[in-house]
């Protein structure tokens, strides 16, 4: 508070600013400046991280393998029940697929019924787990 009223006295007085005051303008300056840019930029990086919330997800897309190729290596597959034969799991083209052209397709000759049939991304550990599947079924009596 005194600076200021010695800086007003000197300025009405005719004397020229000293550099001590020059530089305490530039420094408050400075301190308006990071007061501003701190929000904003934190404003920034919390609108940047809504826009991008599941930039650790995975998706898997088979459209890229041949038809009737392998299910690709980083998949598990885990059959569950009696002691039918176990079925397999292929690349198929499905012109009906939300994501054409290829579907990945359990083929099985399997009439019981019995049994459940997995796919487990053998690759990583999750915690909040979230999963999104499409599935069509084709033939079955007790399936469908």
């Amino acid at each position: 508070m005194f600076v200021w009223i010695a800086r007003v006295l000197r300025r009405k007085a005719g004397q020229m600013p000293s550099r001590i005051s020059m530089h305490e303008g530039r420094k408050k300056r400075y301190i308006i400046a990071a007061i501003v840019a701190v929000p904003v930029i934190l404003v920034a990086f919390f609108l940047a991280e809504q826009q991008h919330p599941y930039r650790q997800s995975k998706m898997w897309n088979f459209d890229s393998y041949p038809e009737n190729s392998p299910i690709p290596n980083t998949f598990m597959q885990i059959d569950t029940g009696g002691t039918q034969a176990k079925g397999a799991w292929a690349i198929k083209t499905d012109e009906t697929a939300s994501s054409k052209p290829n579907v990945l397709a359990r083929l099985s000759n399997n009439k019981t019924g019995s049994g459940y049939h997995m796919l487990i991304e053998a690759e990583g550990s999750y915690s909040n787990f979230e999963a999104a599947v499409k599935f069509k079924i084709i033939s079955g009596r007790e399936q469908q």
